[in-house]
């Protein structure tokens, strides 16, 4: 396994990377030819898009509880 420097931000990637973890950019021939490069930015905004909704809803519910024991 060898360290190359991703196209788009430099950050140092393994060469075996199907894309960049830093900013995504497909690494593999079959993610710059479009098989699955979708499911790898799709994965990490679902998950990002979930730990917001996880936390919004936390901070509702501890607002609530708070108004509720005032």
């Amino acid at each position: 396994m060898a360290l190359t420097p991703c196209p788009e931000c430099n950050r140092q990637i393994s060469d075996k990377a199907y894309a960049c973890p830093g900013c995504g950019y497909p690494i593999s021939p079959a993610a710059k030819r479009g098989f699955g490069w979708s499911g790898v930015a799709h994965t990490w905004l679902t998950t990002s898009a979930l730990q917001v909704v996880i936390a919004l809803a936390a901070i509702a519910l501890v607002a609530i509880v708070w108004i509720l024991k005032n």
